[in-house]
């Protein structure tokens, strides 16, 4: 694997003691930088700091299973208007034990974007599902998920800007 950097996990369980591990084999940042954190058991938070290349993306595989129902996303951009990202980035996570990596957030995370006077964005993660013959739409509240490992990428964000996103789920 490439370089880690500084990359930690934390991990809350429901004894409420915390363990520190070092996951510098567990993060693989690939483009720009991407830290890692676990912490939390209900709902789990996995925390990640992020900075875009020049290119404005980043990304890095990240070892680690999640294996439960999403919940939601929080993106909170950089401070200032020069670590910000730009209007309608996208976050992808993909599951790449398929063929077609799998975004696991239904595409939920694409076209991000702070609004004036607002300091986090929350993206609700849920699945449209239909029944009846009547093709009657409903939404079911958190997605499924089990991966034990995936990709995270974030692109069109503007070159070197930066933001924490935190993806809430609930370990089953």
């Amino acid at each position: 694997m490439a370089d880690h950097g500084n990359a930690v996990a934390l991990l809350n369980r429901a004894s409420q003691s915390t363990l520190v591990l070092g996951i510098a084999d567990r993060v693989d940042s690939i483009i720009g930088h991407v830290n890692a954190t676990v912490s939390g058991s209900s709902p789990s938070v996995l925390t990640f700091h992020w900075r875009s290349d020049a290119n404005g993306d980043a990304e890095a595989n990240i070892d680690w299973p999640i294996i439960g129902t999403l919940l939601h996303l929080r993106a909170t951009p950089g401070k200032g208007s020069a670590n910000a990202p730009t209007a309608n980035y996208d976050v992808v996570i993909l599951d790449e034990t398929r063929a077609e990596d799998t975004d696991i957030m239904g595409e939920l995370g694409f076209n991000l974007g702070i609004a004036a006077g607002t300091t986090q964005q929350e993206i609700p993660l849920s699945i449209q599902r239909t029944f009846g013959t009547e093709g009657v739409a409903y939404a079911e509240r958190g997605i499924p998920c089990s991966v034990p490992s995936f990709t995270l990428k974030i692109f069109n964000a503007g070159a070197t800007r930066s933001g924490v996103l935190k993806l809430f789920w609930q370990p089953s």
